[in-house]
């Protein structure tokens, strides 16, 4: 969840980052368009039939331990039987902001073999490895500096030759004094191509302190062929200060890419065909003011299932400021089902896919984790609290304290 303001954003997705937690950074603010036109309520019916509680003593499960030196993990993928997450000592970074804290490592862990292996270390001068992904022919990475703006690598691992390369590397902003940054977007693969959201900026009006008062910001998407290096465009546009236009998430499954665009107050939801290469706006719709005072709105992402389906927060009561979570095929986006989740503490498995048969997501502040059977409607939640989540098929991967735990989500009747 993010506010939009006047804020250089690469991508703004909800705050997962456990090594981050109680960090802020400031922002200013930016003048927006007025409330839009009020709505009339909508009636959409509820994805859930029934309610259940687990015992997490009844819970089956396995576990992967987490190396004793390496604590703080900071991100997991899973391709196949394989387990990549990256992970540090929790030192604190005596040159960055007091809430970075040193991810120096990238693991593997094989779930059949239980072989450990170290796939890359960060570069001198870095303090994170802040997000990992993988298939079955890639395993891409990024480095990080600092939280805000500054220099980021991003790194892909051949798994047939484990050959490594440096497919993107950017240097921060320098031109953008007075507004705040950040490159929390995530690194999604389809096929040979990595997914590139980009921001630049261009400051066109400064005060006598060198600080930005007025300018351009230039979002792109771009598909980057990790074989060839060559890369396609499949989106751009630019925007004022003003209105403070952002990518604000970026999701894939095996034939699509959505993502959701934001500014003065209203979000477009793009999906676009990697078949057919057409890209389309398949919702407009108003997005929730914040109420704490500032004169902002509130940004979460939008998600995309493996079987064409995307999660996103649909508006019922504009005057109400009130908005619903929920879940519709692309091709029919007015085919909605509501799913019970309440902002601000809730965050669902990130990157979203994987998900014909279930929607999992997890309250931070009750320590509740929540399983939603799509088929069935039967929500069921267990008292425990996880850090990083993953699903693949019908496994649930996620952080509990010092071990990853393995949830086969049907043996567990879920």
């Amino acid at each position: 969840m993010a506010k939009l303001s006047k804020v250089l954003i690469a991508m703004v997705v909800i705050s997962m980052l456990v090594v981050f937690s109680g960090c802020n950074n400031k922002t200013n603010t930016a003048s927006q368009n007025k409330n839009p036109s009020n709505q009339s309520e909508a009636q959409i019916a509820s994805l859930v039939k029934c309610k259940k509680s687990v015992n997490l003593d009844a819970l089956k499960y396995d576990e992967v331990a987490i190396p004793k030196d390496y604590p703080s993990v900071a991100g997991i993928a899973v391709s196949g039987d394989t387990l990549f997450f990256c992970s540090g000592s929790d030192k604190p970074s005596k040159s960055t902001a007091p809430c970075l804290t040193y991810i120096e490592k990238l693991f593997s862990y094989n779930l059949k073999t239980k072989e450990l292996k170290t796939v890359a270390t960060i570069d001198r001068g870095f303090i994170q490895i802040d997000w990992v992904n993988a298939d079955n022919d890639w395993v891409v990475y990024r480095e990080i500096r600092d939280e805000y703006g500054g220099p980021v690598r991003i790194y892909a691992i051949s798994r047939e030759s484990n050959a490594k390369t440096l497919v993107y590397e950017e240097k921060g902003c320098t031109n953008c004094k007075g507004v705040s940054s950040s490159h929390t977007f995530n690194l999604d693969l389809w096929k040979d191509f990595l997914v590139m959201p980009q921001v630049s900026f261009d400051a066109t009006k400064k005060n006598k302190n060198g600080e930005v008062e007025d300018g351009i910001f230039h979002n792109s998407i771009k598909l980057l062929n990790l074989k060839t290096g060559k890369t396609k465009v499949i989106f751009s546009k630019a925007s004022p200060l003003s209105l403070s236009g952002a990518i604000f998430s970026v999701g894939v499954n095996s034939s699509h890419l959505i993502f959701n665009y934001a500014e003065g107050g209203k979000q477009s939801i793009y999906i676009y065909s990697f078949d057919s290469g057409n890209l389309k706006d398949i919702l407009d719709v108003p997005i929730r003011k914040d109420t704490s005072g500032d004169n902002n709105y509130i940004m979460d992402k939008v998600l995309l299932t493996e079987d064409d389906c995307v999660i996103f927060d649909y508006p019922v009561n504009l005057q109400k400021n009130t908005f619903l979570k929920v879940i519709a095929p692309i091709e029919n986006i007015k085919q909605m089902k509501s799913i019970p989740i309440k902002s601000p503490y809730y965050y669902l498995t990130f990157p979203q896919i994987e998900l014909k048969d279930y929607i999992v997501w997890a309250n931070r502040k009750s320590d509740t984790l929540y399983i939603l059977n799509r088929n069935s409607g039967c929500l069921k939640t267990i008292e425990l609290g996880v850090g990083y989540m993953w699903i693949a098929d019908s496994k649930l991967f996620f952080v509990n304290k010092k071990s990853f735990a393995v949830v086969d989500l049907k043996k567990n009747g879920f």
